[in-house]
């Protein structure tokens, strides 16, 4: 399958630069067989969370509506959720959108004046998520770290982002960092949704500690009080 990749740069304060992948598929599918596909090969369907991610491709030949992460609530049809189940709070909607045709349209695709809602079945092109892990220098508690992820970004980042730039020193913290796996019923999470293995050094159920921090000296991953204040890692 033919794609193309987009490499957006932003540059923030208290985080490191964002690295963030943008890959067109053109091959045109569902709403679902495009997430399931994002999902397996990437990050999910594309996920717009500022302004300055809103952007229009350029250099695809016949662009026109390709799908994104984001679909209507079932519960509030208000609501807008990304592909991972977090409420969006930046929307850039074409004019008179989204208007919910034969209340029908739950999905939305990206076309060249913004944003629609559209029939989950329409086979459309789509863009998927191509992240790596940015690295953010505030301590905060896990749950503020969560937070402060999903606002900015997409969500605590799994083991599967943290690929790390070994020749930058910016990039690399001094110490333990948090991540997106918590214990929650018994078992380790990873709070993505992602079905990844879990560290043997985790193997252990905690007692007081239960939110995971990876120690990139040590190469180590930790169960920490969640009440500590780390730096953590975004995707």
């Amino acid at each position: 399958m033919n794609v193309s990749v987009f490499l957006l740069l932003f540059l923030g304060g208290i985080a490191e630069t964002l690295r963030r992948d943008y890959v067109y598929v053109p091959k045109r599918v569902t709403w679902t067989e495009a997430q399931r596909y994002c999902t397996q090969n990437y990050g999910g369907l594309a996920t717009i969370t500022a302004d300055e991610q809103n952007w229009i491709p350029l250099g695809i030949e016949n662009f026109t509506d390709a799908w994104i992460g984001l679909i209507r609530s079932p519960v509030n049809t208000n609501i807008w959720l990304w592909y991972n189940r977090q409420p969006s709070v930046y929307f850039k909607w074409c004019p008179n959108q989204p208007n919910n045709y034969n209340n029908a349209q739950n999905c939305v695709v990206l076309t060249p004046c913004g944003w629609n809602d559209l029939e989950c079945r329409n086979p459309q092109s789509f863009f998927c998520n191509n992240v790596s892990a940015i690295l953010v220098k505030e301590e905060k508690t896990w749950e503020e770290a969560r937070e402060f992820c999903r606002t900015h970004y997409t969500g605590l980042a799994s083991m599967s982002k943290l690929h790390l730039p070994g020749n930058d020193p910016k990039q690399i913290p001094d110490d333990s960092v948090w991540t997106g796996l918590r214990f929650l019923n018994g078992n380790w999470t990873w709070m993505s949704g992602e079905l990844l293995g879990i560290p043997e050094s985790l193997t252990c159920t905690p007692q007081l500690y239960s939110c995971g921090a990876y120690n990139v000296s040590n190469n180590v991953w930790e169960s920490r009080n969640c009440y500590e204040k780390l730096n953590f890692y975004c995707y």
